[in-house]
């Protein structure tokens, strides 16, 4: 695979390695060291290596770690891997070892997980994939955390481990 040192990505919506990996995309064999932070101030914002995952995300390592510091003006969803997955996206065989830490506020629900910040319903499986980053989530709008997936709607979650030191959860419902 390929390894890619030095990301350093800063946006306000799509904050990510790959914004948006279409339906029929493939992102495999890949690791990537560096940051990601998000700013939040888009109609909806979603951050991880692959920001918006609607593709096949396979044997990725991921190393850079994902952050909020700031106020959002809408919902978050944020993972290690991939902050939002839907339309069929899934994960294979891929690893985690960036943390994932939102802080501050934001006016919309907010979730946050090692692997998947969201799993929509229609979404692929994600599956022979562990976190290893710590999960931190300190944002007033806070309603799911997880090591694997922040929460997930008639999705599938199979042989995946969270190995990480902490999931954090320091404000929220």
């Amino acid at each position: 695979g390929k390894k890619i040192s030095g990301l350093d990505v800063d946006a306000d919506t799509l904050a990510g390695f790959v914004s948006v990996l279409h339906k029929g995309a493939v992102l495999k064999n890949a690791e990537i060291e560096g940051s990601i932070t998000l700013t939040g101030t888009g109609s909806l914002t979603y951050a991880g290596l692959v920001a918006h995952a609607k593709g096949y995300v396979e044997g990725v390592t991921n190393r850079a770690s994902v952050t909020m510091g700031e106020a959002a003006t809408c919902p978050v969803y944020a993972g290690g891997l991939v902050g939002y997955l839907s339309d069929g996206g899934s994960i294979d065989k891929s690893f985690n070892y960036g943390a994932v830490s939102l802080q501050g506020t934001s006016s919309g629900t907010t979730f946050v997980g090692g692997v998947v910040g969201y799993m929509k319903e229609g979404c692929g499986n994600v599956t022979n994939t562990d976190n290893h980053g710590d999960v931190s989530c300190a944002n007033s709008k806070c309603e799911g955390a997880g090591g694997i997936v922040g929460m997930m709607r008639g999705a599938k979650v199979e042989a995946c481990d969270n190995k990480a030191a902490a999931v954090t959860v320091v404000s929220g419902k």
